[in-house]
């Protein structure tokens, strides 16, 4: 659905950058600054001023590249999500087991997401349902991102006859972010709870 925050977030980057080609890397100095205004301030207190001074731009000029504080706290939701999913890709690298990087790499993505400082600011006025939106169709820009984290696995998984092969790869992906939210939003459980989560249910339902 067109509305929904990802397509928002990715429409209002594409869109900067067609429209300021002669100001290459303004967008993303425009993300930055409201990063780093959104964790010293928090959402609420954040204006679109503080962010055009923290980037050096005129506040005019910031409406260029997003129409509202909402659509950068979405464009900073997928940049922070997307630099987490770099953790299952370093815990690949380093594990040759396929069920042992699949548990500790998608534990350790979802520990940081309940934990992390600056996605937790981002949450703060949105009691998660940002987060639902980033995941609510295969469209998103989340599902985009859980691909990228996971086509290793599924290629090494595929390679050791350990992935099923009745579901194509992005029918996996849309299963596997509908956990990872639903394990993200559970504070009840610690890392330990995570992993025995993952591996009696996700990797099972998986497996051929």
């Amino acid at each position: 659905m067109a509305s929904l925050a990802a397509d928002r977030a990715a429409n209002h980057a594409a869109q900067a950058e067609a429209e300021d080609q002669r100001e290459e890397g303004t967008w993303p100095r425009v993300l930055a600054a409201a990063r780093g205004c959104f964790l010293r301030y928090g959402v609420r207190k954040t204006s679109m001023a503080d962010i055009a001074d923290a980037a050096g731009l005129a506040r005019q000029s910031i409406y260029r590249y997003a129409s509202s504080k909402s659509a950068l706290v979405d464009a900073a939701l997928l940049a922070r999500l997307s630099e987490m999913g770099e953790l299952l890709q370093d815990i690949l690298s380093r594990t040759d087991d396929w069920e042992t990087a699949a548990v500790e790499g998608s534990a350790a993505v979802i520990t940081a997401a309940r934990t992390d400082p600056e996605l937790t600011t981002l949450l703060e006025v949105t009691h998660g349902r940002h987060l639902s939106e980033l995941t609510a169709t295969s469209s998103a820009a989340m599902h985009h991102l859980v691909a990228e984290l996971w086509r290793p696995l599924f290629a090494r998984g595929r390679k050791e006859g350990k992935l099923r092969e009745d579901a194509t790869e992005d029918e996996l992906v849309e299963w596997i972010r509908g956990i990872y939210l639903m394990l993200m939003l559970r504070t009840d459980l610690d890392a330990d709870g995570d992993r025995h989560l993952i591996r009696t249910f996700l990797l099972r339902s998986l497996a051929p």
